[in-house]
């Protein structure tokens, strides 16, 4: 144990988990943009060498996996936030531009592996939403007809324009419609 009463090396574990999330951010952030996300270009972008950057997150495909992850993370924790919203239609709407932007979002990053942690969150997500939905079909602040598979329909429909370059204002749009649509 060193005079500071920690053990060798931890203040260096410390850092290096520091580094790695924001080697993460950083590619997160260039994906984001739409730019092209490598090794190098993370690693200039934090003011690191590569090879500190390759010995945090591996290869190529390593990184896509880091930055899917931590995205997956993000849209999680702001679900669980949304979930507190008292207001039943004001919490489905929240989480309807969450899952938007999500969408959006993974159309810029659009690897196999962001791919993947979207079509795993898709069912888990969506029944949050659902269970929002219901929610505020009891209220009584929706019309009676809207069913809870509007929301698979909408999901669909946003990823469709996700995918043919929409961006995330059109999702949020689109998003709006939806809840004009379901409001008594």
């Amino acid at each position: 144990m060193s005079q500071s009463g920690r053990e060798p090396g931890q203040i260096r574990r410390v850092d290096a988990r520091r580094n790695r999330a924001i080697v993460i951010e950083e590619a997160r952030r260039l994906a984001l943009l739409g730019e092209r996300v490598t090794i190098p270009r993370v690693a200039t972008g934090v003011g690191l060498g590569a090879a500190t950057v390759k010995r945090h997150l591996g290869d190529r495909r390593q990184m896509e996996q880091a930055v899917a992850d931590r995205s997956a993370a993000l849209l999680w924790t702001e679900i669980v936030k949304a979930e507190r919203i008292q207001d039943p239609l004001d919490r489905l709407g929240t989480i309807l531009r969450i899952l938007a932007n999500a969408q959006a979002d993974a159309r810029c990053v659009s690897t196999g592996e962001q791919v993947e942690v979207a079509t795993r969150w898709r069912a888990r997500v969506i029944a949050v939403a659902e269970k929002a939905f219901l929610q505020a079909s009891g209220a009584g602040l929706l019309r009676p007809d809207a069913r809870p598979t509007e929301l698979t329909t909408h999901y669909e429909i946003v990823q469709a324009l996700v995918a043919g370059g929409g961006s995330r204002l059109l999702a949020q749009q689109a998003v709006t419609q939806l809840l004009r649509a379901l409001k008594r």
